[in-house]
């Protein structure tokens, strides 16, 4: 076997199992990480967000519908992957070899990026008592960060004090794996190129 199929085949089987395993590519969780007050898990293919543990906020039908189809494409993808590098002998299988997990896994950082610069501009647009009440909310929506939520009660209860709660952001190791099988894709595409 080429080299470039063998590691076309191994991005191809990870990508296969992150598509079929799931869970949260992204995820924020407001309070202590074991059990946070609020959590709020995000990937191509599911949304999830829990208030004390329990479900607050479901996908809308469309929206599942959306995730379903996308994480139907990603198999095919990922399968088409691993076709392309276990039939070497038949002329047409270097056209099933692609690099969908690449793109799926940029698009999602992209989109999640943009989201989370977008998200605390419109809440702050929509509710402007929400700068006062939050105003490091932007802060707290990075893709990638921790710190402390300072929450002023002054517009809650009249008493001039904060309340801190802890926050982490993250890309999780399933955002990762996509990634590293994107990466290994490429590779496999860079080696037949100079095959």
């Amino acid at each position: 076997m080429e080299a470039y199929r063998a590691v076309y085949l191994v991005g191809g089987l990870l990508f296969l199992a992150v598509a079929l395993l799931g869970g949260p590519w992204w995820e924020l969780a407001l309070g202590e990480p074991a059990k946070p007050v609020l959590y709020v898990g995000l990937s191509p293919f599911s949304f999830e967000a829990k208030l004390l543990g329990s479900q607050i906020v479901g996908a809308p039908p469309v929206l599942n519908a959306l995730f379903l189809a996308l994480r139907a494409l990603a198999v095919l993808g990922a399968s088409t992957i691993v076709a392309g590098a276990l039939l070497r002998g038949k002329p047409w299988s270097k056209k099933l070899l692609n690099l969908r997990p690449l793109t799926t896994s940029i698009g999602f950082a992209i989109l999640a990026a943009a989201a989370m610069v977008l998200l605390p501009r419109c809440a702050y647009a929509f509710f402007p008592q929400l700068a006062q009440l939050a105003p490091n909310l932007p802060e707290a929506l990075t893709p990638f960060s921790s710190g402390y939520l300072r929450v002023n009660l002054y517009p809650l209860t009249g008493a001039n004090s904060y309340l801190d709660l802890a926050f982490t952001t993250r890309f999780t190791a399933t955002f990762w794996a996509a990634l590293l099988s994107g990466a290994l894709c490429l590779t496999g595409w860079i080696l037949s190129k100079r095959g």
